[in-house]
């Protein structure tokens, strides 16, 4: 386990790491509280390395708010991805719209959905940011990425916290499977990493047709009564 030391009032992580080989990471003049919890995270880091895992996001938010060597030496061993300044700066001429973010913003805005669908798909954006990283490369995402991701929805973070609904997560990994088939079509990307059989979605096996405005206005108007008509709207607009 990853433990705390002091040194001329300075603290630091004493640990081993995926490879059984002893580090030391120097956090400088913090407070003992302060030094056990980076301790927690770093061993966290090394037991997802040795699983084969991504960190949990809590574990991949403190590396990233460290200080810049810190940052680097983690990443040197393997426990984090570079900075993103070391990525632009070995890929200058970056493509626009291929970061996570980035396309996700350009495919909800170039659809203009009503508000109840552009909420579901915020959160799913909100969500694969989380796990995946708001600055990642959508043609750097694996399926193995979207299983892992898939089963961490489910589970929770390391204390269980984060966990979604079954229906929830299906939902989410079924926008993100629409989002990137669109990135297929404009050849952003080769393959959809959320179309492999072991991901299961809200929409089935099968990708449901998107349903337009115009559309719904002729089924209201030829409905039989308000129930059904409530049933439309509810189940169009506000994906109930």
């Amino acid at each position: 386990m990853a433990s705390v030391n002091y040194r001329n009032k300075r603290a630091e992580v004493r640990f081993y790491d995926h490879q059984g080989n002893r580090r030391t990471v120097a956090l400088g003049a913090i407070p003992k509280r302060a030094a056990e919890s980076a301790a927690s995270h770093i061993q966290s880091l090394v037991n997802s390395k040795i699983g084969g895992l991504q960190p949990y996001p809590e574990n991949f938010t403190w590396a990233s708010d460290q200080r810049p060597r810190v940052v680097d030496y983690l990443a040197r061993l393997g426990l984090i991805q570079p900075r993103q300044t070391e990525v632009i700066a070995v890929q200058p001429e970056i493509e626009l719209a291929t970061t996570l973010e980035q396309w996700f913003n350009e495919y909800i805005e170039g659809r203009n959905p009503v508000e109840g669908t552009r909420h579901v798909w915020n959160r799913a954006k909100n969500q694969a940011m989380k796990f995946l990283g708001r600055f990642r490369r959508i043609d750097s995402i694996s399926v193995s990425d979207a299983i892992t991701w898939s089963e961490r929805m489910l589970k929770g973070d390391s204390k269980g916290k984060g966990k979604l609904a079954v229906a929830t997560a299906h939902k989410m990994m079924g926008v993100c499977r629409q989002v990137f088939e669109r990135a297929k079509t404009f050849e952003h990307i080769k393959k959809n990493p959320f179309v492999d059989k072991s991901l299961k979605v809200a929409v089935g096996h099968r990708e449901k047709d998107y349903i337009d405005v115009p559309t719904v206005q002729q089924w209201l108007k030829i409905l039989p009564s308000t129930e059904w008509r409530a049933l439309i709207v509810f189940a169009r607009f506000a994906g109930m």
